[in-house]
C-alpha cells in the first residue's frame, strides 16, 4: 500500500505490459488506493478495498478483478475472501470484462460504465448475496452491461446509458437518470427522484 495514490496501473497479459510485468495483481493490504487501471488481466482482492480514479484518467479494463482465494477450505479452490471497489476522480472506467466481488461497489466520482458484466456469483459458481452497488456523490453508472447485484443510486449520483440491472434499483432522493432502454428485473423504487423511459423487465 506505499503506491503513489496517482499511479497509472495496467494489468496485461504477455511481456508487453506498459506499467508491470504480471498479468496478474494480488493486493493483500487493508486498503490500497491507485490513480486508474487499466489492461486484460486479473486483479485480485485479498479481503481489501481498492480506490481507484484520483489520476482523473478514462480507462478500459478487459480482465477481471474478483476476491482472491486461499488454500485449504471446503472446497477444491479454497475459501474466497472479500473485496471491495471504490471508484473515485472524473474520468470514466470502463469494464469491458468482469467484476465478481463479494463485498461492494461504491462510484463516488466520475463514471462507472460497465459494459461488461458486474456478476453475483463466486469463482465456483455460488451465489454472493452480500454484493452490492452504489452511487453517491457526483458519481455515475452508465454503460450497456450486465449488473448482477442490487443498485442504489443516492442523492447527486446518475444512472445513464442502457444497463441491464438483474437485482432491482432504489433512488434515493436527489438522485437523476439519463437512460435509454435501461433494463430493470427485480424491484423498482423512487423516493421522490424523476426519472426517464426505465423499461422494468420480469426477472
Amino acid at each position: 500500500n506505499n503506491l503513489d495514490p496517482l499511479t497509472r496501473v495496467g494489468v496485461w497479459h504477455g511481456t508487453s505490459n506498459r506499467f508491470q510485468d504480471s498479468d496478474q495483481l494480488r493486493i493483500d493490504a487493508d486498503a490500497v488506493t491507485i490513480g486508474s487501471l487499466e489492461g486484460d488481466g486479473r486483479v485480485q482482492l485479498d479481503n481489501t478495498t481498492l480506490t481507484m480514479g484520483g489520476n482523473n484518467l478514462s480507462t478500459d479494463f478487459y480482465g477481471m478483478i474478483n476476491d482472491a482465494t486461499n488454500g485449504g477450505g471446503g472446497d477444491a479452490f479454497g475459501w474466497w475472501t472479500t473485496g471491495n471497489l471504490v471508484k473515485t476522480g472524473t474520468g470514466t472506467f470502463n469494464l469491458w470484462g468482469e467484476v465478481m466481488l463479494a463485498g461492494t461497489i461504491t462510484v463516488n466520482q466520475g463514471t462507472f460504465a460497465v459494459n461488461g458484466k458486474v456478476s453475483s456469483q463466486d469463482g465456483n459458481g455460488n451465489p454472493i448475496p452480500s454484493q452490492t452497488l452504489t452511487v453517491n456523490g457526483s458519481g455515475t453508472l452508465a454503460g450497456t452491461g450486465l449488473v448482477n447485484a442490487p443498485v442504489t443510486i443516492n442523492s447527486g449520483g446518475n444512472l445513464a446509458g442502457g444497463p441491464h440491472l438483474a437485482h432491482g434499483l432504489l433512488f434515493n432522493s436527489g438522485a437523476t437518470a439519463n437512460v435509454s432502454g435501461a433494463l430493470i428485473d427485480g424491484s423498482f423504487t423512487s423516493n421522490g427522484t424523476n426519472y426517464c423511459f426505465l423499461m422494468l423487465g420480469g426477472s
